[in-house]
């Protein structure tokens, strides 16, 4: 272990929560940052996030003139994660949310106006902004410029261990093995969203789940740190949104599409026509009732229901209909209810719709009580779209405590390891409210770098 004037750390994982580390560790006395990126450019997860990031009691707060304070905040994190966040963890998040705004703007993140904050789902206020171009990736020239040294196409294959303790990582490059010693590790590599065998090992329900996940989102770090002795933590943990269409969709964006006819009146049933849950309720249960009752579900609506919108304009609309529709795999078209169940194989679809329209009739929806957007399914033709639910981000990893120390599975840290961002669990509990996995990246990648130098 090096001396205080000649640390060494190595961060593994090249988005917004490596980027975090690796300057956060410099700038607390690192003599060495290596970054580690397994594939071709830094980003991850980070890129697909929209750059849209929350906190609560921020100064931009205050020049709208918005009261608003961390403890809110955390109410509506505990809420959207249905109470089952580690609250030690979503507490030290929150508290630190302004610091982590203020520190990314001082290290290049393009933050908006007060007139930008917005309400996102599931938040009380507007709390919510869209980081300017790059987004967070802003943060990879203050990297740089602090000495940081980026390595891309490098993946770590494992940890080292001497004393004790993480020593370093083993990386294997073009059939090379190179051993990077370091005093402390930081493994931000994200969560498992694109390993198949770990979802079916955790959450078999999802195996046949959309992956949003960039496609180094291979569960890796976790991987690394279960040999080190790290314990995990709400390994079933997803958050996973209905607009997943099936891989084989040559349909307008399927996230628009199904907002868009559910707005209108469509419905979704499983796969023996059977409707499930309420359409206009929120994502979370929907997705998990849905698996309930199989791997795919559909959406259903009528020819009224299939129009150009602001979100489909019409010069693409109706083209991309009708190729859908001639791939027959997903979306399927026909002149009768009858003739749409039988290509769905769905027996009880036009009982379905029989008591969907006659509710709608009456204004009450018997089955699941529907308020929103009710609207008869009437007129030939008459569709079907296969969707599957899509995983965005895998909400369980290794168990950290707030200081984002990895911990065995006695709860001990395990020296010279940390970890942060989604390649870790606890933060958020059940599901995540908007901006906050940003946030989340941020803060404890902050946290992870200091820590790391706080500690040797």
């Amino acid at each position: 272990m090096g001396t205080k004037d000649d640390i060494k750390v190595i961060v593994v994982g090249g988005g917004g929560a490596g980027l975090c580390a690796s300057i956060a560790a410099i700038e607390a006395g690192a003599a060495d940052v290596t970054l580690l990126e397994k594939t071709s450019k830094l980003g991850g997860d980070t890129i697909l996030s929209g750059h849209i990031i929350s906190a609560g009691g921020t100064p931009l707060q205050k020049q709208a003139g918005i009261e608003d304070t961390p403890h809110q905040y955390l109410i509506d994190l505990l809420n959207g994660g249905r109470f089952a966040s580690d609250i030690i963890l979503a507490a030290t998040l929150v508290q630190n949310g302004p610091m982590a705004w203020e520190w990314l703007s001082e290290h290049g993140c393009q933050f908006p106006g007060p007139e930008a904050l917005h309400v996102q789902h599931d938040h009380m206020l507007a709390r919510s902004v869209k980081l300017g171009p790059p987004g967070m990736l802003a943060l990879k020239q203050a990297a740089e410029d602090r000495g940081v040294k980026i390595l891309l196409d490098s993946p770590a294959q494992s940890l080292m261990l001497a004393g004790g303790r993480v020593a370093g990582v083993v990386v294997e490059k073009d059939g090379q093995t190179t051993e990077y010693p370091a005093d402390a590790v930081v493994l931000t590599t994200g969560g498992f969203g694109r390993n198949k065998e770990m979802i079916n090992t955790y959450c078999p329900k999802f195996n046949e789940a959309v992956s949003w996940n960039s496609l180094g989102i291979t569960g890796d770090g976790i991987r690394l740190a279960q040999a080190a002795g790290a314990d995990l933590v709400q390994m079933d943990a997803f958050r996973v949104i209905q607009s997943g269409a099936d891989v084989r969709m040559k349909v307008l964006h399927p996230t628009y599409l199904l907002a868009q006819i559910r707005a209108l009146g469509g419905i979704l049933v499983a796969p023996d026509g059977r409707r499930f849950y309420d359409e206009m309720g929120r994502s979370f249960e929907m997705v998990y009732a849905a698996m309930e009752c199989g791997p795919f579900y559909f959406l259903i609506f009528d020819a009224k229901m299939a129009t150009p919108s602001q979100w489909l304009p019409e010069d693409t609309f109706e083209k991309q209909m009708e190729a859908a529709v001639a791939d027959g795999m997903v979306v399927m078209q026909a002149d009768t209810l009858d003739g749409l169940a039988d290509q769905m194989g769905a027996p009880n679809l036009a009982q379905t719709v029989e008591q969907w329209n006659a509710d709608v009739a009456t204004g009450e929806d018997t089955a699941y009580g529907r308020k929103e957007s009710l609207a008869p399914i009437i007129e030939p033709p008459f569709y079907a779209i296969r969707y599957k639910p899509a995983i965005v981000q895998t909400l369980g990893g290794l168990r950290i405590n707030s200081q984002a120390q990895v911990l065995d599975a006695s709860g001990r840290p395990i020296p010279g390891l940390y970890a942060a961002g989604q390649v870790t669990g606890g933060v958020h509990g059940a599901d995540y409210i908007g901006g906050s996995a940003l946030l989340e990246t941020a803060v404890y990648g902050i946290i992870a770098g200091r820590q790391a130098i706080a500690d040797a």
